[in-house]
């Protein structure tokens, strides 16, 4: 088939088909203005925003933006931004040309919760619990056995919006302490189910 053909057939521009049979034009190239990231900068900036993500640290769109610009001046980069900062129709076009991200709403989670969901933190804890109730003699004394929380609820929960990984469950965001009002609750319950 000539490129003529393949042309009219598949409803493509002749020059562009003809550009790219003979090499002149990349298989990843797309129509408009070139990007200000290369698309290997790009694809590493959307594992490290999902990474952070993932750890409890998603970046804001002002973070990512900012992040930018850093990375923009430090090597001396030139764009049409104004003082090297995207704008929000960069943000936008980055997302979709990185479908693995997107804009989600944070659950605040405080440091040594995120640590307390390692899976080998858990063993270890259940592992002292089970030393410590044999040495006390009370390993099959459920009514001598006690569990005491106390739980905050924040009177003013602000969330964030963060970049992270496309359909992921749950995206949290490590805070040190609150600093803002709540209300206090301390509930004990025994093994035995006496509260």
């Amino acid at each position: 088939m000539s490129i003529n053909q393949a042309s009219k057939h598949f409803r493509c521009d002749r020059r562009a088909l003809s550009k790219r049979v003979k090499g002149e034009l990349s298989v990843d190239s797309h129509p408009g203005r070139k990007t200000v990231l290369t698309s290997q900068q790009e694809k590493e900036l959307s594992d490290c925003l999902i990474l952070m993500a993932d750890w409890g640290w998603g970046f804001t769109r002002g973070e990512v933006k900012d992040l930018i610009q850093d990375f923009l001046r430090t090597n001396s980069i030139e764009t049409l931004f104004i003082d090297s900062r995207p704008s929000k129709d960069w943000l936008h076009a980055f997302l979709q040309r990185n479908p693995k991200i997107t804009l989600r709403k944070t659950e605040h989670l405080s440091n040594s919760r995120s640590h307390a969901e390692n899976p080998e933190t858990i063993k270890t804890w259940f592992n002292l619990v089970e030393k410590t109730f044999k040495k006390a003699g009370i390993i099959n004394l459920p009514n001598q056995i006690f569990n005491s929380d106390e739980s905050g609820f924040v009177t003013d929960p602000k969330e964030q919006i963060v970049l992270a990984k496309r359909g992921a469950s749950r995206v949290s965001q490590s805070i040190g302490g609150s600093g803002r009002e709540q209300i206090t609750v301390n509930c004990a319950c025994s093994a035995s189910g006496q509260v």
